[in-house]
């Protein structure tokens, strides 16, 4: 068992916290080269007021989605030590169980924690595009 390390994701806006933070409107999912998108908006408290993004995953390798009750019965005791919806999984564990063209120098492991899903994702790169 590998030492994990949730590095919560610094963002234009800060670092994302809490349930109520990031909402999802549309997904897709495309294949060869794979890539997944996210889209929905971002909901700033201190700011009252919202902030459509766009994040998206290229070239993955792994990919999970739970609904966030079926997620907090199965998450790893270290997502609950760190409070960010959207983390980097260092030493991950995930990672580290996979084979085939996985590797630990080319891929990360991230996590975002939508109001209702929690989406898993082992890629080669991840871009955060933030809009009012």
């Amino acid at each position: 068992m590998t030492n994990q390390i949730l590095e919560a994701i610094e963002t234009d806006v800060g670092t994302l916290y809490g349930r109520d933070t990031i909402f999802l409107v549309e997904t897709s999912l495309q294949c060869y080269p794979t890539t997944l998108t996210l889209k929905g908006f971002i909901n700033l408290r201190l700011k009252d007021s919202e902030l459509n993004y766009t994040l998206t995953f290229r070239q993955i390798l792994a990919l999970s989605m739970l609904e966030l009750d079926s997620w907090d019965k199965t998450a790893p005791k270290v997502w609950y030590e760190n409070p960010s919806c959207f983390v980097e999984v260092k030493n991950s564990e995930w990672i580290a169980s996979l084979g085939g063209k996985i590797s630990t120098k080319h891929h990360k492991h991230y996590i975002v924690a939508t109001y209702d899903d929690v989406f898993q994702i082992i890629c080669e790169s991840m871009h955060l595009k933030l809009e009012l």
